[in-house]
């Protein structure tokens, strides 16, 4: 958290302002000429339209961690917009002095900073009089500005420094109070507020496990003064130079984005989080990040797998032609394996970023329903592969007996070596044996899915059934052979005899 001091005159006004039609068309329509997006308008709306900016105008949402969000509050007409603008190069509202300290930022704007993948939030101001004694919505907004935001900044007047509205004590106190189990432990001491902060921070109640804890467990503060902008223009200007490094700058040794601030929150993920996060304080239910940000990697998991899955369906769908005509297809193995594991691929390229139980167990999840959706065809493979060997057996059996075959004479009496065939017949029925089933259990294991329960003992059963039923055949067909071969024999050597 930073506050930073800044005395604010001499503004100027920034074309498009918050007000009216133009407004409205930013909150829920695309405006492609204009970066600010009102993320959540003065009627406490969450905007519909996050996810669009996110990709086709600020160009982050493929950057996974690789973005951070800093935001700003304080007291209506400190000079936020006009800091933010000097700091990140955006474009967002100033007053406009002819016509008062009115309010100028409405709800809570959204843009991106020009040079940087940050996310930039300019909170509606606190103290304001359009509100009159509705103070609900600086506090939700407040609130919510902490709960995404990896920095806050608080912006106000030095002079302000001691007044407790002034110096925003009554909202911290608000913040702090509400808001305690949200943060990381954290370390910096500094001065001046912190008297102020340590006493609000000593009469809040502690949740249970927390009683002990000091403020800096929780929060970094860092305090700046910048020079009086229209009174010290050029010095402002340098400051404010300086002060941009600590935001854009990753190798500056003060930058302010430590890691381990970050949400772990990837990108495309940020306008559910946000959305949900403002959601439960509009409802004034208490936030639980680590259960928001599970139930957000549920979604996206679940979106992301969907997705990929129908580039997997169309990937293996070649596979079941052939299948479905009885042929065996000799790349099955190969061709799914190589589309599960490209799909497996592609899902941990945008899921793996999410909490890492949602992503394991959905990876587990996303695998299973492939292999399921597999099994069927291999099933069918299966049965293509048993008639396969089959046909084997019996071209195999066929081919061993046929040098054996005896020819007959003249008198259609065979010779001697008739009785060969018989004789070898178990051996050469075992050869055909084995070299179907080599083939069926060779080509059942080729076609697995790696890393899934598939089975064939029930095919190869079934193949062995029908093989032993086969070879009682043709054993009785060679038994019978073999006697009408010896009765030929018999009956050629009575014939001789006579």
């Amino acid at each position: 958290m930073m506050a930073a001091d800044n005395a604010d005159s001499d503004e100027q006004v920034v074309p498009g302002g918050t007000n009216g039609a133009r407004s409205a068309l930013r909150f829920s329509h695309m405006d492609h000429s204009d970066p600010r997006l009102q993320i959540v308008n003065d009627e406490k709306l969450f905007s519909p339209i996050v996810l669009e900016y996110m990709k086709k105008q600020w160009h982050l949402a493929d950057r996974g961690f690789d973005y951070n969000v800093v935001a700003v509050f304080g007291s209506q007409s400190t000079g936020k917009s006009t800091l933010l603008n000097r700091l990140f190069r955006t474009n967002f509202d100033v007053m406009n002095e002819s016509h008062g300290r009115q309010q100028t930022t409405k709800g809570i704007w959204v843009s991106k900073a020009s040079d940087a993948n940050l996310l930039v939030m300019d909170v509606e101001g606190t103290d304001g009089g359009e509100r009159f004694e509705d103070q609900d919505f600086e506090r939700k907004s407040a609130l919510f500005s902490l709960a995404i935001s990896e920095v806050v900044i608080v912006n106000m007047y030095e002079n302000n420094v001691g007044l407790y509205n002034g110096a925003n004590l009554g909202l911290l106190k608000t913040v702090l109070d509400v808001n305690l189990q949200l943060f990381q432990q954290l370390g910096l001491l500094s001065n001046t507020l912190m008297s102020y902060l340590r006493k609000i921070w000593s009469n809040l109640t502690k949740p249970p496990g927390k009683e002990t804890a000091d403020i800096d467990d929780f929060f970094d503060f860092g305090f700046i003064g910048l020079p009086h902008k229209v009174f010290a223009k050029d010095a402002f200007e340098v400051a404010v130079s300086k002060l941009r490094q600590k935001f854009v700058d990753p190798s500056n040794p003060d930058y302010v984005f430590k890691p381990n601030y970050h949400k772990h929150i990837p990108a495309d993920g940020f306008p559910m989080f946000a959305e949900s996060i403002w959601a439960r304080i509009v409802s004034n239910r208490d936030l639980d990040l680590p259960t928001q940000t599970q139930l957000l990697a549920q979604h996206r998991c679940d979106e992301i797998a969907q997705d990929v899955y129908t580039s997997f369906a169309s990937s293996i769908a070649h596979l079941k032609a052939p299948l479905d005509a009885g042929d065996v297809v000799e790349s099955f193995g190969v061709d799914v394996n190589a589309a599960v594991q490209k799909s497996l691929d592609a899902f941990d390229t945008e899921a793996s970023r999410y909490h890492r139980d949602v992503f394991t167990k959905k990876r587990t999840d996303f695998f299973a329903k492939m292999a399921s959706a597999l099994h069927s065809l291999y099933i069918q493979q299966l049965g293509n592969l048993h008639r396969r060997a089959i046909d084997i057996f019996n071209s195999a059996l066929q081919e061993k007996l046929l040098p054996h075959t005896a020819a007959e004479d003249r008198s259609g009496v065979a010779t001697g070596a008739a009785a060969a065939p018989a004789a070898d017949f178990a051996v050469l029925l075992n050869d055909a044996v084995a070299a179907a089933d080599s083939y069926f259990i060779t080509s059942a294991e080729a076609a697995r899915l790696d890393g899934s329960d598939w089975v064939y003992d029930s095919g190869l059963a079934q193949l062995r059934d029908e093989i032993n039923r086969i070879s009682a055949e043709k054993r009785a067909e060679s038994i019978a052979a073999m006697v009408k071969s010896l009765e030929k024999t018999a009956q050629a050597g009575l014939t001789e005899a006579v």
